[in-house]
């Protein structure tokens, strides 16, 4: 493709000017089936990396609801149980949360894009 040489600028506007050219291309030649590896890959790693928003948003409702809630008797069960069902998710809750935030360390590196572009170009 041939530049477009049409548009001329007034030489005035160009005193003083620094130019930087930054016109190099890196082609990469891989498969398609590779590519597809390696982009499911990614989004896997991004979705662990984010998957600590809906534990949190749970404990924090959970946690909420057990500080002001006065639990009452309803569907004859006792308040007692309808307290500590909800503690019981609570806990189960901020495990997951804890296992989340754990493996969104583990996988922040790999789901930059440069670590992407680094894994496509067999770089090390």
């Amino acid at each position: 493709m041939k530049p477009d040489d049409s548009f001329k600028p007034d030489p005035s506007l160009l005193e003083g000017a620094k130019f930087h050219d930054n016109v190099t291309q890196v082609y990469i030649r891989t498969t398609e089936d590779k590519l597809l590896n390696f982009l499911n890959d990614f989004r896997e790693a991004n979705s662990k990396v984010f998957g600590w928003t809906v534990p949190l948003s749970l404990v924090g409702s959970l946690g909420a609801t057990i500080l002001t809630t006065t639990f009452t008797e309803r569907y004859s069960r006792p308040a007692s149980f309808w307290e500590a069902l909800f503690i019981f998710f609570f806990l189960a809750s901020l495990i997951w949360l804890a296992v989340a935030i754990i493996r969104a360390v583990l996988c922040r590196k790999s789901a930059s894009v440069s670590a992407l572009i680094k894994r496509i170009k067999n770089d090390p």
